[in-house]
């Protein structure tokens, strides 16, 4: 076995590889079509299934939450650009109303993960070897599962544990689709009385922006990498840290990176529990 594996980046990413390629918003393509149908068939029958079953079972919660709830089961059906949208919604507070502020939440932590023989298959594909003869372990089961990708537990056959984030296969097409789908109709939106003030092409804007920023990891672990070089620069930050970026082991859709275990800051209990004053590290 091979226990000093090197991958595509071992040396660091390319230049190249930290170039956003942003497709253009404007253009047409009949993918555009036809992911509209879908979209609009997948979010009519999650609304009219959530009001079905809120009389079948005789819930509590009015019309209006259970249309919010079925809202958002087909935002999380059609997928990472929905997902993210619904991310939008939870975490803007009194742009939305807060009904369906509440139901999109669960695009925070209630993302499916996609199957694991893609998930090898894509490092496989990054790193120009099957998984068992990088690692020398590897969890099937996700640790976590989010809009643009997920992450799996690892172990590197020199000892050293670690994690890797892989993106979802397919998405950049997908969601470079529907944002040129949400950008047209935002135009439209733009041309209501209501929406002149809206600014909902300038969002779209931003948001196809930012997503394909996401959807570079190597740009991300650059990043990640440039902040853990540079956070004891000044000899402070000394109980702040950041993740190791395993360079040898990340490729054009793959971060691998190191596992660190902790405790969430706003855990002030359990934070007191281990001796760590609560209102130091909320006051920087």
């Amino acid at each position: 076995m091979n226990h000093d594996f090197r991958g595509p980046f071992s040396d660091g990413p390319p230049a190249s590889a930290l170039i956003v390629d942003e497709p253009p918003l404007a253009g047409f393509r009949m993918a555009d079509v036809r992911r509209m149908i879908t979209a609009a068939a997948v979010l009519s029958w999650s609304v009219l299934a959530a009001l079905g079953r809120r009389v079948l079972r005789r819930q509590d919660s009015s019309i209006v939450e259970a249309a919010c709830n079925g809202l958002v089961d087909g935002f999380i059906r059609l997928g990472p650009t929905f997902v993210k949208g619904g991310q939008i919604i939870a975490s803007s507070g009194s742009m939305f109303p807060p009904v369906l502020a509440d139901a999109a939440r669960r695009c925070l932590d209630e993302v499916p993960a996609f199957p694991v023989e893609s998930v090898r298959e894509t490092i496989a594909g990054d790193l120009g070897a099957p998984v068992e003869q990088i690692f020398a372990s590897f969890d099937d089961e996700p640790l976590s599962a989010a809009s643009i990708g997920q992450v799996h537990a690892c172990t590197l056959r020199d000892g050293r544990c670690g994690v890797v984030k892989v993106q979802r296969p397919d998405i950049r097409d997908q969601m470079a689709t529907d944002l040129r789908n949400m950008y047209r109709i935002a135009g439209l939106i733009e041309r209501t009385p209501w929406g002149r003030t809206s600014g909902a092409r300038g969002i779209i804007r931003d948001l196809h922006a930012v997503t394909f920023r996401e959807l570079n990891p190597a740009l991300e672990a650059y990043q990640q990498d440039l902040f853990r070089s540079n956070i004891w620069a000044f000899g402070d930050n000394s109980r702040v840290t950041a993740p190791e970026v395993y360079w040898d082991h990340c490729g054009p859709r793959i971060i691998c990176m190191e596992r660190v275990s902790g405790i969430a800051m706003d855990r002030f209990d359990d934070l007191a529990a281990r001796g760590v004053d609560g209102q130091a590290v909320r006051g920087g």
